[in-house]
């Protein structure tokens, strides 16, 4: 009887204790997009070796990207724009209504861990279905740490 009231006293009096460390990183596609990108490899319609210009895009909590050339922003440049991310499609679509005016560019992405890869119409074509075609954009990029 004793070893009961003990226990019970002891749960209601020990405070709960959060864990010591860093918050675990979000599993939501949303939160783990955030952040800035640098492209890798770049082509129209190819996986191709980087140019010599630093390219980077910083996707913003807000809805909204940044495009980066050589570590400054670009905001004349198309993907500097207001970001729309549908992660329930398959392949996942993502549309950049740019900030400077022009047509919605449609495109998907693929991301897995701190690797993204996106495949971007710059025409007013249809959205790619596939990241091999040879009339669009395709980027892979890496999380800037």
């Amino acid at each position: 009887m004793r070893l009961m009231l003990l226990l019970t006293v002891m749960a209601v009096a020990v405070p709960d204790r959060q864990p010591v460390g860093p918050a675990p990183m979000s599993t939501k596609p949303q939160d783990r997009i955030l952040g800035l990108w640098f492209y890798e490899n770049r082509a129209i319609g190819q996986v191709a070796p980087p140019n010599r210009i630093d390219l980077g895009i910083q996707f913003l909590p807000e809805g909204e990207t940044v495009f980066m050339v050589n570590g400054k922003p670009s905001p004349q440049d198309g993907l500097t724009a207001k970001v729309v991310i549908d992660w329930t499609q398959n392949p996942v679509a993502i549309d950049f209504i740019p900030k400077r005016g022009g047509h919605k560019m449609l495109g998907i992405l693929k991301l897995e861990g701190d690797n993204l890869i996106m495949a971007i119409r710059t025409n007013e074509g249809p959205r790619p279905t596939n990241f091999t075609s040879t009339d669009m954009l395709v980027g892979q990029c890496r999380r800037v740490k």
